[in-house]
């Protein structure tokens, strides 16, 4: 599925909310997502559960993982019919807050417990990148100490990139890293300098979040820059 791709104006960071019809808004929502349920309790209060976005069963609804709770009693807050409102982060691009409202249609029971809900006519994004990335999956090398593994730049920008690899690894957070990537027509290596910042597991792979060290940034430019020169820009 090929990737919505903003206008000028939808890309100006800390623009006001952009309101997409549901199959572009969509797009950005990838399989595995995490998002947060709203609820309305009562009058003065609200309900937050966390779930898992499963996927579409097109044209008729969004699936979801049923929520967990130790403390609350899920089902009780999410009867068929009842109206939720669905905020979830994607990571594409700029990166955005995506929200909408959508109806319950069925539950499903264990043992592969979820909800279905239905199709919003439109979504609601909110940029909270000042920068825009560009997408490469770029085969790259993450150093750190005496340790190395191999794995893809998803996204990079000129102040930090995702780096996935499916080898499990020990905490890295707060640890300072090296990303190497080759050009394999000039031979030519880049050596990023940074700092992981945050670690998500999505399906089998780890994505680390990486912020640049200042002395790299010229380094990236030049990346990037062949980056744009060969057309490759995906927003």
């Amino acid at each position: 599925m090929p990737i919505y791709q903003y206008s000028a104006s939808e890309r100006e960071p800390n623009s006001a909310p952009t309101r997409l019809t549901a199959d572009k808004g969509l797009q950005l929502l990838p399989i595995s997502t995490k998002v947060v349920f709203d609820i309305c309790h009562s009058t003065e209060s609200k309900v937050q559960l966390k779930s898992t976005y499963i996927g579409l069963q097109v044209n008729h609804a969004l699936l979801f993982q049923f929520p967990k709770s130790k403390n609350i009693v899920c089902s009780s807050f999410l009867p068929e019919g009842n109206i939720i409102n669905v905020k979830a982060v994607s990571t594409q691009g700029e990166g955005i807050i995506l929200s909408f409202k959508t109806t319950i249609l069925r539950l499903y029971p264990a043992p592969f417990p979820m909800l279905a809900t239905s199709i919003p006519e439109s979504i609601q994004l909110q940029l909270i990148r000042k920068e825009p990335r560009f997408n490469m999956d770029l085969a790259a090398k993450m150093r750190w100490e005496t340790s190395d593994v191999n794995g893809e730049i998803e996204d990079i920008s000129c102040n930090g990139c995702c780096f996935v690899t499916s080898e499990l690894l020990d905490d890295l957070k707060n640890i300072e890293v090296n990303i190497i990537i080759t050009d394999n027509t000039t031979m030519h290596s880049h050596n990023l300098h940074g700092i992981v910042k945050n670690i998500r597991k999505i399906k089998n792979n780890y994505h680390f979040g990486i912020s640049f060290f200042d002395e790299t940034k010229g380094s990236v430019q030049q990346l990037l820059q062949g980056f744009i020169l060969k057309g490759a820009r995906d927003f």
